[in-house]
């Protein structure tokens, strides 16, 4: 049996860990399958659960972070090579952009025969500037020339690698989109009632949420003054949740309340908040089904697959037009706003609180158009024939 090495940045809550997840329970009826990743950082929590149906245990490689540093990443280039020894793969599959050309150039130097890579974001794109920049897309052409096969997730993706960052000629890159177990996340009328209990939410009350990390790039100081503006412009309660946690935390709690707006880690006292920061949830289902509305105001996105899931829970969604969402938010699904016109998001937003008729319209394409979409077996599909050419 041939063997596939899947390497990923941290194994923590987190679309890149979902992908790898499912992709590695799936191939084991083909492959020997082997996970590395990195350990939780501060704020993450570690989601192993993912894995638990994975022959090979993951290996955990503590000193991969996002912080670029010299000294921990020479650490990680050496242990990916002594894995790369030991297992002896077949295929070496990286994912996501630090451990990726971490893990290309260390399969290269083992001379492993077939390397694959996955974009999940395009950390040129408002993640650095200038030198930085041009430096990093400098490295990715260079590693883009002895990896095999590129896999973006969505044309918009495609697009970018290809014709204006000329990261890979288009015939090298293959356009995989992400999946879902979509059965995970089909709406839960138990859950609902049990989420808008334990936050005491009345039945009249409009519950937004955002949900990832929280870090600069994901924008969430706009989604914060669009619930100002909500509170200033409509006599409908509305209730917000920041899902995730992250670097940002408090000084997005302090935002919060330097705009007026009330927060709180309390469960007791939601009734008398403005916006609850939940941190991290396991099961995303519980929070999907209380929501009403689900937003997401990043400033960069790969194919954000929180998005995805409120999709398949039949959520009206509102997005900013950044990255692969437009390809997963096509009209009449959701509203898409451009990151630079926050009035035109504000107004969009409350017209989705205002209009239960409109969110349910919505909702309902989005459920329909994720079923059509993100089936597993397609994205399996299309990996062995990569895996297999």
């Amino acid at each position: 049996m041939k063997k596939i090495l899947q390497i990923t940045n941290r194994l923590v809550i987190g679309g890149p860990s979902k992908h790898v997840a499912m992709l590695a329970n799936a191939l084991q009826a083909d492959y020997e399958v082997m996970v590395v990743g990195g350990t939780a950082a501060p704020g993450e929590v570690l989601a192993l659960d993912l894995f638990a149906g994975l022959k090979n245990e993951p290996i955990l490689i503590p000193e991969l972070s996002r912080k670029l540093s010299l000294s921990r990443d020479y650490k990680v280039y050496r242990k990916l090579r002594k894995i790369i020894q030991d297992f002896q793969p077949d295929i070496v599959h990286t994912h996501t952009s630090k451990v990726g050309a971490l893990g290309r150039y260390a399969a290269k130097k083992e001379g492993v025969s077939k390397i694959i890579h996955t974009y999940h974001g395009l950390i040129y794109e408002n993640y650095f500037s200038g030198i930085i920049n041009k430096g990093l897309i400098h490295l990715d052409r260079y590693l883009a020339s002895f990896t095999n096969q590129i896999i973006a997730l969505s044309h918009t993706q495609k697009e970018l690698l290809s014709h204006k960052y000329h990261i890979a000629d288009s015939i090298k890159i293959n356009i995989i989109p992400l999946a879902l177990n979509l059965n995970e996340f089909m709406l839960d009328n138990r859950k609902r009632e049990e989420f808008r209990q334990k936050y005491h939410l009345k039945p009249e009350t409009i519950a937004i949420g955002i949900i990832g990390r929280l870090a600069e790039i994901k924008n969430i100081k706009l989604f914060i003054e669009s619930i100002r503006y909500l509170k200033g412009d409509t006599s409908t309660i509305v209730k917000a949740f920041i899902v995730g946690d992250g670097p940002e935390k408090e000084t997005l709690k302090l935002y919060t309340r330097e705009l007026g707006l009330s927060c709180s880690d309390g469960a007791s006292t939601i009734e008398q908040q403005d916006i609850y920061f939940t941190s991290w949830c396991k099961d995303l289902n519980f929070v999907l089904s209380g929501l009403d509305i689900v937003a997401l105001t990043s400033l960069n996105e790969g194919t954000p697959m929180s998005i995805m899931e409120a999709q398949s829970a039949g959520k009206a969604i509102i997005a900013s037009r950044v990255g692969g969402v437009e390809d997963i938010l096509p009209e009449g699904t959701g509203f898409l706003f451009e990151v630079s016109k926050s009035q035109m998001y504000f107004e969009e937003l409350l017209k989705l609180v205002e209009d239960k008729d409109l969110r349910n319209q919505l909702g309902n394409n989005a459920a329909d158009y994720s079923k059509q979409k993100y089936d597993i077996t397609i994205m399996i599909d299309k990996m062995l024939d990569v895996y297999q050419s």
